[in-house]
């Protein structure tokens, strides 16, 4: 496998793992669309899409995810008013903290506090926060050729190469006629 092959799996992996459609999930308990993470391979010769049902004790992962940043945003809120002043939040870990302990985060321009005007961090602004910077409770592992060094640049850049429609688009083309 090329490396840009293994490229391209990796960001069609991160593109479309956002992908949400409730048809995938095929039991009927409303929990299990918080338990489906959705997973698209790209195959030599098609994209194979799945859908992978991930429970923590019986927890759907999106509300084990939930509980452990508010056990988290708990611990930060010392007065307990259900929000983060200027001086509890600043005991947050920073981005190069995160990155010391080997969390990729993806970018570098994200704050705490999405309204800084006033001067507080809720709940929200606090899950929030993990999720631009890239830090999810679902992630693969790459193998293949692309090396651990190049993994971590292309997630802490998050940049395509300039060609990808094209690489994706050979890649889609099974017939190879072009459309």
């Amino acid at each position: 496998m090329s490396r840009v092959t293994t490229r391209v799996i990796l960001l069609i992996l991160a593109a479309l793992a956002a992908y949400n459609d409730e048809s995938w999930v095929s039991a009927a308990d409303s929990d299990d669309a918080d338990a489906v993470q959705h997973v698209f391979y790209l195959h030599a010769e098609q994209l194979i899409p799945m859908a992978i049902q991930v429970r923590i004790d019986g927890v759907p992962l999106r509300q084990a995810w939930n509980k452990s940043l508010d056990k988290r945003f708990d611990a930060f809120d010392k007065d307990g008013d259900g929000q983060l002043s200027h001086e509890e939040s600043r005991h947050m870990p920073t981005k190069d903290t995160l990155l010391r302990f080997g969390i990729t985060v993806i970018r570098d321009d994200v704050q705490l506090d999405s309204r800084p005007r006033d001067g507080k961090v809720t709940r929200r602004e606090f899950r929030d926060y993990f999720e631009r910077l890239g830090i999810h409770p679902f992630g693969l592992i790459a193998n293949g050729t692309v090396n651990p060094e190049q993994q971590r640049l292309l997630a802490a850049r998050n940049r395509a190469p300039a060609n990808l429609h094209k690489l994706l688009f050979e890649k889609l083309d099974t017939s190879g006629d072009g459309k």
